[in-house]
């Protein structure tokens, strides 16, 4: 009987833990010049600010605008999912502490740059869709990612989560060892030639997007996502084994 109550309290801990919690369903809280969200494991999850699209004020300092490590006391963990859509300002500086940047969270921003503490763990694919940000800075204290010519690629080098926008008309070459290119990940650098290299796996959706860019996809390539054939000029080493029906 013992051993059936144990087994039972551990599946009920098991099915607690894998309860998602419903972030759209949180209360929206300001802070100051933030809008975040009380998650019930106790942090906050930064949800926008007073500058922006929809929001009541622009933001006009010279300075950073530097995200708290903490709002009311609850320690600041995650930027949420749009939380900078079409942030106009110029640069952003998250906080120590900081442990995830969610899909979207800087869809269509046209902030200068931000710089990632060493403290985050995990930037979803699509955090920087359509973004035309020109430069990433990642703590040199960060184990998980890294900055490799403005492309922002996980610290073993096989993730690549995004590029930078840079001026227009340059070619992109992708370092050796990527194995999946990133949702949205060259949604907005105005490139006109992007060099893949073989061993990579994966193309995520609309990883190409932007403009019409000439690209090679190389023989190692197994999957490809949803509208990623969509623009540019795109040839083939050889055909991938699956391809996304929405990938035109």
């Amino acid at each position: 009987m013992l051993a059936m109550g144990v087994v039972l309290a551990l599946a009920l801990c098991v099915s607690a833990a894998a309860e998602e919690v419903d972030e759209d369903a949180l209360e929206e809280r300001l802070t100051g010049e933030w809008y975040w969200k009380l998650h019930p494991d106790g942090y906050a999850i930064v949800t926008g600010t007073v500058y922006g699209v929809n929001r009541p004020l622009h933001y006009e300092k010279e300075e950073p605008l530097v995200m708290p490590a903490e709002l009311d006391g609850y320690p600041v963990r995650v930027v949420g999912s749009m939380a900078f859509f079409m942030a106009p300002w110029a640069d952003l500086i998250l906080p120590e502490g900081l442990t995830t940047i969610q899909k979207r969270a800087f869809d269509e921003t046209s902030i200068t740059s931000v710089y990632i503490p060493s403290t985050v763990t995990t930037i979803e694919h699509g955090a920087f869709s359509w973004s035309t940000m020109p430069c990433f800075e990642v703590s040199e204290r960060n184990p998980y990612y890294q900055v490799i010519d403005n492309m922002l690629i996980t610290a073993d080098g096989k993730d690549l989560i995004a590029h930078g926008a840079w001026g227009s008309d340059y070619t992109i070459v992708v370092p050796d060892g990527v194995e999946t290119i990133g949702e949205n990940a060259f949604s907005c650098t105005g490139a006109s030639k992007i060099i893949l290299p073989d061993g990579v796996k994966t193309i995520e959706d609309h990883a190409f997007s932007d403009r019409s860019i000439d690209v090679n996809i190389p023989a190692s390539v197994q999957s490809i996502g949803c509208g990623v054939l969509s623009r540019g000029n795109v040839t083939f080493d050889g055909l991938p084994q699956s391809v996304d029906a929405y990938s035109l």
